[in-house]
């Protein structure tokens, strides 16, 4: 058996929400091995729990089961999750929990990320509008040297994102973020 369950998930950044897709496909032998269908588990034989996870801690789970008995086709859409909840900066992740109730064998798909930085950009923007507005000559150098350096980082942060950094983009994300509350009395 060579099942091996697949997602994919779009983030709206607008909506603060996820949409969720099984993209495993139909088991073919060539074409796609790890598909859907004998000798691999049949859909409607399964069990399956989505995972969602918010900076490596459970925020919830939610049986899909009924969707994916109910699924005609290559793909199966789960639907939209997690709405307006997805408001913090930091790294959402989704993955499924599969389990064949005829062999009793349990599978997971790879996690997804979403990896999310507004509140932290928003921020840093603020304080740029805020510095344009100081004549102390002397603060504002200070001030500045701030905005650099938080600018700079969130810059690493995206590049940590790309390269799907999980654990470095967090502890970025955490520097960042004190950096910002400690500015906070400065700024605003």
């Amino acid at each position: 058996m060579n099942f091996q369950p697949k997602l994919e998930i779009e983030f709206d950044p607008v909506e603060k929400n996820v949409l969720v897709k099984d993209v495993t496909g139909l088991y073919h032998a060539t074409t796609n091995p790890e598909g859907w269908g004998a000798p691999n588990p049949e859909r409607t034989n399964c069990t399956a729990k989505l995972i969602f996870q918010f900076n490596k801690k459970e925020i919830t789970r939610v049986d899909v089961s009924g969707i994916l008995h109910a699924a005609v086709g290559e793909e199966v859409d789960f639907g939209v999750y997690l709405e307006g909840a997805m408001e913090k900066d930091g790294v959402y992740r989704v993955m499924i929990h599969v389990k064949d109730e005829i062999s009793g064998a349990d599978f997971f798909s790879f996690f997804k990320y979403v990896f999310k930085t507004e509140e932290a950009r928003m921020m840093a923007s603020k304080f740029w509008a805020k510095l344009a507005c100081i004549h102390d000559i002397y603060k504002k150098k200070d001030l500045e040297e701030e905005c650099i350096w938080i600018e700079g980082n969130i810059q690493g942060l995206e590049t940590l994102k790309e390269r799907s950094k999980e654990s470095q983009f967090l502890n970025l994300l955490g520097f960042v973020n004190r950096r910002i509350d400690v500015n906070k009395n400065l700024f605003l």
